[in-house]
């Protein structure tokens, strides 16, 4: 007689089921950003929730010259020394999910939200000096710039796959809206 062996081996599909991950870096200055991640898949719909936080705390320091020359053979030289931070703070979270109808057929939606600041502060001296090194004028600006920025997206989206391959019907909405708050607070000292 004959005989044979039928050994069938499905797949798991590894994309189903429960994930997390969270992740982190730190950095001199200091810097520091974090994220943490969910998803949950099944044949019927897949979830998924993000969390991200970025922290910068820097500097907004210069020093510079400019030189000018005169048809006189004269000079004037500008001299800027400037020391300031630069801080940034930001959050974002997303959720979404899919939905699969039918085998060829899926409906998602996507919610996506963001709040910033961003604040630079900071001192600049400015020196004018004469052809014989003589300061002529002398005067400083201390500067705040607070920045914060909240925004929001959502989109949502269906989707057919045609018959025999023969691509897909695609149908995409998306909504945003941000506000932006900007302020500068300058203040000019001049000196005689």
């Amino acid at each position: 007689g004959t005989s044979g062996i039928i050994n069938i081996v499905l797949k798991k599909n590894k994309s189903r089921g429960t994930n997390y991950l969270f992740s982190s870096s730190f950095a001199n200055g200091p810097l520091f950003n974090g994220s943490a991640n969910f998803s949950f898949r099944n044949e019927k719909m897949n979830f998924f929730a993000n969390y991200s936080y970025r922290y910068s705390d820097g500097y907004r320091n210069y020093s510079g010259d400019m030189i000018r020359k005169y048809d006189n053979d004269s000079t004037s030289t500008l001299s800027q020394n400037r020391e300031g931070k630069d801080l940034k703070k930001g959050n974002t979270v997303r959720l979404g999910a899919d939905f699969y109808l039918k085998s060829n057929q899926t409906l998602g939606f996507v919610l996506t939200g963001s709040d910033n600041q961003h604040i630079r502060t900071g001192d600049l001296q400015n020196s004018i000096y004469s052809t014989n090194s003589m300061l002529q004028n002398l005067w400083t600006r201390s500067s705040t710039d607070p920045n914060n920025t909240q925004s929001y997206d959502l989109a949502g989206y269906y989707k057919i796959d045609l018959k025999d391959n023969k691509g897909s019907l695609n149908v995409d909405l998306n909504f945003s809206k941000g506000i932006d708050n900007f302020e500068g607070v300058y203040q000019e000292i001049y000196y005689d």
